[in-house]
């Protein structure tokens, strides 16, 4: 009862917390979306995807410390709008992982109470916007920060949820390791984490299939 008692006041809290972060994540957005101020490195990025229209890939004249997948994005902006362009696709990608976390979350915490569940996953996802309002809103690592969550997010909801495990190569994974790669194009440095994060979740795949293959022979 006393549990119930807690959760039960917390839950008020909770919900001043998403008006919150709701409150700070769409004051901030317009305000930097019509500013003239944006990271430097855009309108770098923005020539490789000028060179794009002009069919010239990266590596083949001029060298660049990205992956490909960085100059196909820029071909947008490149071609229509310039850095607004990008700031749509910016905010277009973050409420994208956003809502997909908040699925990931349900996934993973569906067997508890639901009103409490929908409550402090909306306050997490809502927090995850706030920050990057916040912290780095029309940014290289704006893109970088949520495709290396949305790929943390697929490998713990992987690990954890046993109808995942059933299937390696599951659609989930493929994602993980897809959402990887692209966090890492933008920003090369993720690269010994991310590679971290997936070594770590294979081997813990493997061992709970052995784990579970010898408890069956037991049985």
């Amino acid at each position: 009862v006393a549990v119930t008692g807690v959760q039960t006041c917390a839950l008020p809290i909770l919900f001043m917390h998403c008006i919150w972060n709701c409150s700070l994540f769409f004051f901030q957005v317009p305000i930097d979306f019509w500013s003239d101020h944006y990271d430097l490195d855009i309108d770098h990025e923005m020539y490789f995807g000028s060179r794009l229209l002009e069919k010239e890939l990266i590596y083949t004249k001029e060298l660049h410390d990205k992956l490909p997948i960085t100059q196909y994005l820029f071909l947008l902006p490149a071609q229509y709008g310039g850095v607004f362009t990008f700031k749509i696709i910016c905010i277009a990608i973050i409420l994208i992982s956003g809502a997909y976390l908040y699925y990931i979350g349900v996934s993973i915490y569906k067997d508890s109470e639901k009103k409490q569940r929908h409550t402090i996953l909306l306050s997490t996802t809502l927090l995850y916007l706030a920050l990057h309002a916040q912290l780095f809103l029309f940014h290289l690592s704006t893109i970088a920060s949520c495709f290396i969550t949305i790929s943390a997010a697929i490998y713990l909801n992987q690990s954890l949820n046993s109808k995942t495990r059933k299937n390696r190569f599951h659609s989930l994974n493929v994602g993980g390791l897809i959402s990887g790669v692209i966090a890492v194009s933008f920003r090369p440095y993720l690269f010994v984490p991310f590679m971290l994060m997936t070594i770590s979740s294979v081997i813990r795949d493997l061992y709970l299939s052995v784990f579970k293959a010898r408890s069956e022979e037991h049985t």
